[in-house]
């Protein structure tokens, strides 16, 4: 199950990355920075229920 979080997180990080910065920076299209922001705070939530996961899971 961690293997799916850590994967789901870093593609959501780099798509949000890319979408967010890269894409409105290079083609001039602010209209994606929404979508990036979108995918950070997926990325986050993601990211903090792992880790309250984790917390609660003794291993």
């Amino acid at each position: 199950m961690d293997a799916y979080r850590n994967t789901a997180l870093v593609l959501l990080t780099g798509f949000g990355v890319y979408f967010g910065v890269l894409v409105p920076a290079l083609t001039m299209n602010w209209i994606m920075i929404p979508v990036g922001v979108i995918l950070l705070v997926a990325a986050a939530v993601l990211a903090v229920d792992t880790r309250r996961e984790r917390r609660r899971t003794p291993r």
